[in-house]
């Protein structure tokens, strides 16, 4: 299993989670998705330096912690291990803009306005404006999202 310290930006801590060792990082955002209310699309995780790609499994970036065996008389160092990453949250819009200015599929776009509306108070001012634009989008479907 991997225990996984999700944070923000400032260093606060957001949510814990524990997962699977073959996990991806899109399971992981999935599941924080479920505790936050935070969209995916709108979603980057960071490690380090390195912003982590959906496809990747969150094994390769772990640190392994061992703890002994605390039914045994002896420091059994062996029988007990995990895996720990610690991960930063950040705000993005990155997808959701390219979703609604150059993609042609309808459902993406309508995806984008899902995830936006799914931010509330978070999305700010600029999002306002992208919302706006969209209520000209020749698709019907987009225009009634953006309502």
């Amino acid at each position: 299993m991997i225990r996984v310290k999700v944070q923000s930006l400032q260093g606060k801590s957001m949510t814990d989670a524990t997962i699977d060792d073959q996990s991806t990082v899109a399971t992981l955002k999935q599941s924080i998705s479920d505790t936050l209310q935070v969209p995916q699309m709108c979603m980057d995780l960071v490690t380090g330096s390195v912003v982590l790609q959906d496809a990747e499994r969150l094994s390769q970036y772990c640190d392994m912690v061992q703890v002994p065996n605390q039914d045994s008389d002896e420091e059994d160092w062996s029988s007990y291990s995990f895996r720990t990453l610690s991960v930063t949250l950040m705000l993005s819009f990155h997808r959701v803009l390219h979703a609604l200015v150059s993609d042609s599929d309808v459902n993406q776009r309508v995806a984008a306005l899902q995830a936006l509306a799914g931010l509330g108070s978070q999305r700010g001012e600029g999002a306002v404006e992208v919302v706006q634009s969209c209520l000209k989008d020749a698709e019907w479907r987009v225009r009634s999202e953006a309502v």
